[in-house]
């Protein structure tokens, strides 16, 4: 009997371990760019172990920092957003233009300024919650450009 209950005290014991739920996710295989390092209002992009791309940024709302993350599948998906992008600012002025992410979607809203070039900001939501949205700061084309690592 005493065999049997420490057996069944090990298999308890090892179970858990097995079907343990808890593992490291979006592990960074190499940083691609950030802008606003280390201000309220960073925007960073990662290529993950798995060759996804993360963006991740933040924006100081109502003194409080909001954070929010959007995925690409592909480097190819990361260069398509940024034609995407640069053709708003190049067409659209007071526009929003809506891109489809798969589980979610990215809304680009450009704004004209009365002074100076038109200015755009990102605002990202996931289909299941499409108003619970998190938002960048207002970015210029030649954030865009930086933070793309393209040429001026």
């Amino acid at each position: 009997m005493a065999k049997l209950l420490t057996f069944f005290l090990f298999l308890f014991m090892g179970i858990p371990s097995i079907f343990s739920q808890i593992r490291q996710v979006d592990i960074v295989k190499k940083e691609i760019s950030i802008i606003n390092k280390g201000s309220a209002y960073e925007l960073k992009a990662s290529e993950l172990e798995d060759e996804q791309i993360k963006i991740t940024f933040r924006n100081d709302i109502k003194d409080k920092i909001d954070f929010g993350e959007i995925y690409l599948k592909s480097q190819k998906d990361f260069e398509d957003l940024y034609e995407i992008i640069l053709n708003g600012f190049n067409t659209k002025k007071d526009a929003t233009i809506f891109v489809d992410l798969g589980a979610s979607r990215l809304a680009l809203f450009y704004s004209e300024m009365l002074w100076g070039n038109p200015q755009l900001q990102l605002i990202h939501s996931y289909k299941n919650a499409l108003y619970s949205t998190k938002s960048t700061k207002m970015l210029s084309k030649k954030d865009i450009i930086k933070f793309f690592k393209k040429d001026l």
